[in-house]
């Protein structure tokens, strides 16, 4: 992303009243055993999907479920 990586953009969300429960589903390339997934995890997402190992449909079907459609 050109002006803040998606981290900063969950941080920021998090941070106002109507943020703070949004579901936030994120597609991310970062290594499972990289340190950053802790700090994912710390701004409480509601689910993310390595974009690698992904597809649409995954993505679909995670949605409805995290939306209960």
């Amino acid at each position: 992303m050109p002006i803040m990586d998606g981290i900063t953009v969950l941080k920021n969300l998090r941070m106002s009243a109507w943020g703070a429960e949004i579901p936030v589903i994120l597609l991310t390339n970062v290594n499972p055993d990289d340190g950053v997934i802790t700090s994912i995890n710390a701004e409480h997402p509601s689910f993310y999907l390595m974009k690698s190992e992904t597809h649409l449909e995954d993505i679909v079907l995670k949605i409805r479920e995290i939306l209960e459609i």
